[in-house]
């Protein structure tokens, strides 16, 4: 989990896992109430809308653990594929590889995620359109800068980017190289690795981005980079360390925004979500909100147990423009990621309107389909009982007028019969 201002000693900027904490991932933390002002600011708190109980779960991890089967073997296959093609000189590097995108692609919905990918266009930067789908194109446009800049919410960050971006650079935890599978991938993605142990640490990774910065050429994979740090639950952004800025070079700002029921982020504090009466957990409309609210410690268990219990999380990525500093800005780090900080921050903004546009969209939608078909069925059963009332005083009618009913019955035969 990301830890808090006030837990956290020494974040490492832009670097792959840099959002864990040990302090959170005990198992006990979840049970433990406290206030959402203990936290270091309203962005260290999750929402608790969709949280899902463990029978609740269930259906979802066992879907996705046969999903996984598939998206792993289908993930394994690209690898293998992606190293052959290296060999052959079909792709520069694994990572380039159409095979290996594609099995990562797969593994990536085998687990439910599902973004949507949006860029600036128009002479403003603010009119978002999809990215271009000729691959040429999209590869030209997301390697244009030797840096990308991103806001960080989730661990889902970590691969969703890369998938989306046409898979950049990482700079990532040494420690990870030894992880099973997972780490032979990121070797494989050719990471830049940084030893957190080191007391050079954060010197080490400065100069890195420098050096990547300085070595890069056009069309060549650029750095993803998380300046904040650690992560937030996506409400906003946290200032930004400023490694990512120091050299002064055109940086490509992307922001992401997670639009599922269920809320992903990383953080160490969610919403209290006290059981009620029904049996339900609390939706949005009954979750608390302010920074006085009661919540709860929040650790890796637990959001292990809802992202494998909800079956879809989508998210949108909007890949803003690219972000030319100017001549004080080169010369003045702290101006530059202030004003990038900036118009990130009203890009967030505008895909949250949009965002809960759509969502009063759907919800009018529903709700004009659940009048009409509310007013239908009053309208069929209306007619029923009036025809069941008709045919009833018909029959009544008939019965004490017998000439009537004998009329009625010659009425029905045809004619000509006897």
């Amino acid at each position: 989990m990301a830890t808090s201002a006030a837990e956290e000693k020494e974040p490492q900027e832009g670097t792959a896992g840099s959002s864990s904490a040990t302090e959170s991932a005990t198992p006990s933390s979840a049970a433990s109430p406290v206030t959402a002002a203990d936290a270091s600011s309203s962005l260290d708190v999750a929402k608790s809308d969709a949280v899902l109980r463990p029978i609740q779960a269930l259906p979802g991890i066992v879907t996705k653990t046969f999903g996984n089967l598939v998206g792993g073997a289908t993930l394994g296959a690209g690898w293998a594929v992606g190293k052959a093609d290296a060999k052959l000189g079909k792709a520069k590097q694994v990572s380039d590889s159409e095979a290996f995108k594609m099995g990562f692609r797969v593994w990536l919905h085998a687990n439910g995620v599902w973004p949507t990918v949006l860029c600036e266009s128009g002479p403003y930067g603010n009119d978002f359109n999809p990215l271009p789908q000729d691959p040429a194109a999209r590869s030209k446009m997301l390697r244009s800068t030797s840096l990308i800049v991103s806001n960080h919410v989730s661990y889902l960050d970590t691969v969703v980017l890369p998938m989306v971006l046409d898979v950049p650079k990482l700079m990532a935890m040494a420690e990870v190289q030894s992880w099973p599978l997972f780490g032979q991938l990121c070797q494989e993605m050719d990471m830049i690795w940084v030893d957190r142990s080191s007391p050079e640490s954060r010197k080490a990774a400065r100069e890195a981005i420098v050096n990547h910065a300085s070595e890069w050429k056009d069309g060549e994979r650029p750095l993803l980079l998380w300046p904040e740090g650690t992560t937030s639950n996506g409400q906003g952004i946290k200032e930004f360390k400023s490694g990512a800025f120091t050299p002064g070079v055109p940086i490509r700002p992307v922001v992401i925004k997670y639009t599922g029921d269920w809320d992903p982020a990383n953080v160490n504090f969610r919403e209290e979500t006290t059981p009620k009466a029904s049996g339900g957990y609390p939706a949005s409309e009954d979750s608390p909100t302010s920074a006085t609210s009661a919540a709860e410690k929040y650790g890796d268990k637990e959001w292990v147990e809802q992202f494998l219990g909800h079956m879809v999380h989508s998210c949108t990525v909007l890949v803003c423009k690219p972000y030319y500093p100017s001549a004080e800005e080169k010369a003045d780090p702290e101006l530059f990621k202030a004003n990038v900080h900036k118009l990130m921050h009203e890009r967030l903004q505008e895909l949250t309107l949009m965002e809960d546009r759509r969502r009063k969209t759907k919800d009018t939608r529903r709700s004009v389909s659940d009048a009409t078909n509310d007013f239908l069925g009053s309208v069929d059963k209306f007619l029923g009982a009036a025809g069941r009332k008709f045919s009833e005083t018909s029959e009544q009618v008939q019965t004490s007028m017998p000439w009537l009913q004998k009329l009625w019955q010659d009425g029905r035969q045809p004619k000509g019969s006897a």
